[in-house]
């Protein structure tokens, strides 16, 4: 029997996924560490505000890293950001059950992977290779630790 929450692969054999949030400080750090493209293909961002209305010129004069990435065109890190706050059901037209969650606020962070949770939509963990984990641990749903964290 076929499982109905499955994704549906792209046409290169990758599981296609969504991300939450698009904050080039969190979620480009993020796919570089990462390296997401490697196993996925992400099909769009989902943020649950209103983007902002950035001056792109003003954005890159303030900031000397070249590799910053903003939002232009309603697209950021070459794919698009949807604003929705009805995401269940954009994933499940799109056939998308696996998600990361990198949104930066721990409120909505919670919320939307409760949400998810309860929609059967896997939300990924990411734990980076350098990470030294000792003792007795937990880690929960959804968590994101960046390399050299002990």
């Amino acid at each position: 029997m076929e499982n109905k929450n499955a994704n549906k692969l792209t046409q290169n054999g990758k599981d296609k996924i969504a991300i939450f949030g698009f904050k080039d400080g969190l979620v480009g750090q993020f796919l570089e560490m990462a390296q997401i493209s490697k196993s996925y293909d992400i099909e769009y961002f989902i943020s649950i505000e209103e983007l902002p209305d950035l001056n792109i010129d003003h954005e890159h004069r303030k900031r000397p890293n070249s590799k910053t990435e903003f939002i232009e065109n309603g697209e950021i890190f070459g794919a698009p950001i949807h604003v929705d706050s009805e995401y269940i059901g954009r994933l499940s037209s799109d056939d998308i059950s696996k998600v990361f969650v990198l949104e930066d606020d721990n409120n909505k962070r919670t919320s939307i992977i409760k949400r998810l949770l309860k929609a059967k939509i896997d939300v990924l963990s990411f734990i980076h290779e350098s990470v030294w984990l000792g003792g007795n641990n937990f880690i929960g749903v959804g968590v994101i630790i960046f390399p050299m964290c002990y």
